[in-house]
């Protein structure tokens, strides 16, 4: 019988099993043998360089899932190498990731790289718009990195767009003033999402008008009774004026309007009777005229009618809402000038509206005669010297008594409030 020849056949699996061992091991080692280091970057906004080591037995190549702000260099190698990673500035408020990936033949690997948002920015090219009466349309120029809201406080200037994203601008248009006084607003800006705040002031001046009189009644002088108890007097012929003195005739002379209640045809208040002093020489000087205030005397005879006289408690009537704005019915503001009935003169708002300052100093004897009174009973003019000065007619925010064309009041010749005005005098032509 023969023999079989089994040890070629053995070798031959022992050939296989050498060979199987062989692949495995240089697999494991190529896998083993790739190692990147750090295995993750993190950047702030500003942006940064940094450098991957590799180190391996085998080529490799690198490659990222972004483009323009995550550049690498270089994009391949053999055996052991750095990677540099170039992280470019975020200019946005939004976090960011790119993979940077790492391949061998065999093996693939990746290092992560995350950058911070930028904070957001809101820079306006201006914080100043200066304009004129006329209608004004400018632009503003919007730097930023995130979402805006722009919103304006005043009706008269608007904002278009309201909103936007990024660098952008937006128009402002002030619409004419056609007021006597200039006017200011204020424009926000805010950016999101962490609140970023600015502001553009806008200012806007009034327009320029003809400076007119004041409408003046001749007042014809006469003997009369005046205060209580009576003491006749003489009155001589005077002027004066029709209406309170108003914001606008104010404004015109003095260049600015001191007023709680705003309205060319308001009368002014918050002027002290040194304020008063001041506009009447500069109106003098305008006009070529000598205005000044009434004495309490004239004021007095003025508001009961002169020789027209109905002896009425108000001025003009026995009713106090017919002819004054008072407490009951001024709804807390002063009113337009001349929107009650007049007295039997014409003229207006004698009770009520504003409380009129007169020139006297204030005296607790209404109208002192003899060596009390220097001018006599003939256009008494009051005590030389004092501590207050005389205030007649009532306000919009007293009661009825006040009114009354009989009442007296006094203040401080430096107190000013938004009850108290005046109106004016000339003498007679």
């Amino acid at each position: 019988m023969k023999t079989k020849k089994v040890i070629p056949f053995f070798g031959l699996l022992l050939a296989m099993g050498t060979a199987s061992a062989m692949f495995t091991s240089c697999s494991d080692d190529d896998a083993a043998g790739t190692t990147l280091s750090p295995t993750a970057i993190s950047v702030d906004a500003i942006g940064a360089v940094r450098s991957i080591v590799i180190t391996s037995n085998s080529e490799w190549k690198v490659s990222n899932d972004v483009r323009g702000w995550c550049i690498i260099s270089p994009t391949s190698g053999t055996g052991n190498g750095t990677v540099t990673v170039e992280v470019l500035e975020n200019t946005t408020t939004k976090s960011r990731v790119a993979n940077v990936n790492v391949t061998t033949e065999t093996t693939a690997q990746t290092v992560i790289v995350t950058q911070e948002a930028a904070p957001p920015t809101l820079i306006l090219n201006t914080s100043l718009i200066q304009a004129s009466a006329a209608d004004t349309t400018l632009t503003v120029v919007v730097t930023s990195n995130s979402e805006w809201k722009v919103s304006s406080d005043a009706e008269w200037c608007t904002i278009s767009p309201t909103s936007g994203a990024d660098n952008g601008q937006f128009t402002v248009v002030v619409a004419q003033n056609t007021t006597s006084d200039s006017r200011l607003a204020t424009i926000t800006a805010t950016a999101a999402p962490v609140t970023i705040t600015k502001t553009v002031t806008v200012t806007q001046t009034a327009t320029a008008t003809p400076f007119v009189e004041p409408e003046m009644i001749l007042v014809a002088g006469g003997t009369v009774s005046l205060g209580y108890p009576g003491t006749a007097v003489i009155i001589g012929s005077f002027r004066i004026g029709k209406y309170e003195v108003t914001q606008k005739v104010w404004y015109d002379i003095m260049g600015h309007n001191p007023s709680t209640f705003k309205g060319d045809k308001l009368p002014v208040e918050w002027v002290s009777h040194k304020d008063i002093q001041t506009f009447l020489a500069k109106l003098n000087e305008k006009t070529g005229k000598n205005y000044r205030l009434p004495t309490e005397a004239e004021w007095e005879y003025a508001a009961m009618g002169g020789q027209n006289t109905q002896n009425h408690n108000y001025s003009g009537s026995a009713t106090v809402g017919s002819v004054a704005w008072y407490k009951d019915n001024s709804g807390n503001t002063t009113h337009p000038v001349g929107e009650k009935d007049p007295n039997e003169l014409g003229i207006y708002d004698m009770s009520g509206n504003v409380s009129e300052w007169c020139s006297d100093w204030y005296d607790g004897n209404h109208y002192p005669s003899g060596t009390d009174n220097p001018t006599g009973a003939d256009n008494p003019t009051g005590v030389e010297q004092g501590w207050r000065r005389v205030e007649r007619g009532g306000s919009w925010n007293g009661d009825a008594t006040g009114c009354s064309v009989f009442h007296r009041g006094n203040s401080d010749p430096n107190l000013r409030h938004n009850g108290l005005g005046f109106r004016l005098v000339l003498p007679a032509p």
